[in-house]
């Protein structure tokens, strides 16, 4: 096996199977179904939403009908395995413990094997032979994971339950963003139902990613204020308010630089020596970093009104440090390395920018029905979902839909039971490289506190 499958095969897969999963919005790893079948709206991004009663309180069970799939095929991922589809593995990193109708299964699908091909260093000749699928010539995504785990020390109370206090905590801080600027004519040739050739040309595919992994020490506030002059309906009916600053620790920065280059001869097609086509990938790697970010929210309860507004991110951002830069080589066609190399690494610090999160949502319920909203902007843009649902005795039926940059996405669903209930959603997502809504089925059991 080459050099550069021994030293980089997951950051490099990693790097080309996440540039194409900006299309991917209406993926979730939301657990709850009757969330889900309403659009996923509520409180999301909201950190005040957590210290808000929940009026007795509902348990969630997630059942993973999904996994079996992921774990069945973990070979799929993997891109030193003669089984590694990228393209499955876009569609099952998005949803892994959901069920996705098709998903992929059966034999692999033109973008996964122009993928796979890539990383193996076994590229046809002729690109058209990948035809069938979109590849698309501008994308860009990110994603953060940072929950936070600790306690609330309170200190002061009132008589209607309101309180102030410190909050204390700590979690992990993971981010990843990534852009892609592809040739339109590689695009082209892969989105054509016809052969389609550029003879004598110059083909060039850039994607730059950038990966963090760090720990936030987090310090904030809390509070429940009373309505003021108003008397409660319920034990839930308040103001809360929070605030938190990370103290954030970095302990890896990655960031692949990956080009993608290529000749065509007078027929449109790789020459047969494989002339220069190859993967370039300049590899920096820090290891030492220190940030800060700063999230805000506010929820608002009044009887069957629940209304709240977050914003996170304020003022985020990582100094890394401690660099080294190698830059790695290899021909598409052979396999066969190429100059691998160190390269001197950049001097002093370089600052890492997250885009800021902003979040509101308002929901309402009276008698049977329960309607939920919200409105973003995040990491991929704008959003918007809704939903609702109405009850039946110990029958529900739900619906929503899920509206991102990309367009609408449908979702619905059944629960079934009273103190203990099966719910069961399905949800419409595009996340796959060609781009077709697949309709994904998520399954949990709540258990209700009375």
């Amino acid at each position: 096996m080459n050099c550069i499958m021994k030293t980089w095969p997951w950051g490099v897969a990693a790097a080309m199977v996440l540039a194409f999963t900006a299309p991917a919005a209406a993926q979730t790893y939301t657990g709850d179904a009757r969330k889900i079948a309403m659009g996923n709206a509520g409180d999301k991004g909201n950190i005040a939403s957590s210290m808000v009663p929940d009026g007795g309180g509902d348990t969630v069970i997630q059942l993973p009908i999904g996994l079996i799939r992921v774990l069945r095929d973990l070979n799929t991922f993997n891109p030193s395995s003669t089984s590694f589809d990228p393209a499955r593995a876009v569609e099952r990193a998005g949803s892994p413990l959901h069920y996705t109708i098709g998903g992929g299964d059966g034999e692999s699908s033109p973008a996964g094997r122009f993928m796979s091909d890539l990383v193996n260093g076994t590229v046809s000749r002729d690109m058209s032979t990948y035809r069938g699928f979109h590849f698309p010539d501008e994308a860009t995504a990110a994603a953060l994971m940072s929950p936070t785990f600790g306690k609330t020390f309170r200190v002061t109370r009132s008589a209607r339950g309101g309180f102030q206090g410190v909050f204390v905590g700590a979690g992990p801080y993971a981010s990843f963003q990534t852009t892609l600027h592809a040739d339109p004519r590689l695009t082209e040739i892969f989105g054509s139902e016809q052969r389609v050739t550029f003879p004598n040309a110059t083909f060039e595919t850039r994607n730059i990613s950038t990966m963090q992994l760090a720990m936030a020490i987090v310090v904030g506030y809390r509070a429940r204020l009373d309505w003021p002059g108003v008397p409660q309906d319920d034990s839930r009916d308040g103001i809360y308010v929070a605030a938190n600053y990370r103290h954030l620790r970095g302990m890896r920065y990655l960031r692949p630089d990956l080009t993608l280059h290529f000749n065509t001869d007078a027929d449109g097609l790789i020459p047969e020596s494989g002339g220069d086509a190859g993967i370039t990938v300049d590899y920096l790697e820090g290891t030492s970093g220190t940030g800060r970010a700063i999230d805000l929210g506010v929820e608002a309860v009044r009887g069957g009104w629940i209304a709240g507004f977050g914003v996170n991110g304020l003022g985020n951002r990582i100094d890394w440090n401690t660099f080294t830069l190698n830059r790695y080589a290899m021909s598409v066609t052979s396999g066969q390395d190429g100059a691998d190399a160190p390269l001197i690494p950049p001097a002093g610090s370089e600052r890492v920018v997250l885009p800021i999160v902003s979040t509101a949502h308002l929901g309402f319920v009276t008698g049977p029905w329960t309607f939920s909203s919200s409105v973003g902007r995040g990491m991929n843009g704008r959003a918007a979902s809704g939903g609702a649902e109405r009850r039946f005795g110990a029958f529900a039926v739900r619906g929503g839909a899920i509206m991102t940059k990309n367009g609408v996405e449908p979702t619905m669903g059944v629960g079934v039971g009273r103190r203990v209930a099966l719910d069961l959603a399905m949800f419409g997502t595009r996340a796959n490289l060609e781009g077709e809504r697949r309709w994904v089925v998520a399954a949990s059991i709540r258990i209700i506190h009375f």
